[in-house]
């Protein structure tokens, strides 16, 4: 059985929130970004317990 690749669906990712590298905030050459990650709320059946939010980057 061949499997046609060329219809395989494309997922999209969703732009992550970026920062200015602290370094070259003053540089003339150019700006470099950071990710700083997304953070999430924990879900799930065992949300009684104190959580930290979850940062995924």
């Amino acid at each position: 059985m061949a499997w046609n690749y060329k219809k395989a669906k494309v997922g999209s990712f969703p732009e992550q929130k970026k920062s200015v590298d602290p370094r070259s905030k003053t540089s003339f050459r150019g700006k470099t970004y950071i990710a700083t990650g997304d953070k999430v709320a924990p879900t799930g059946q065992y949300t009684r317990k104190k959580q930290k939010p979850v940062t995924w980057y």
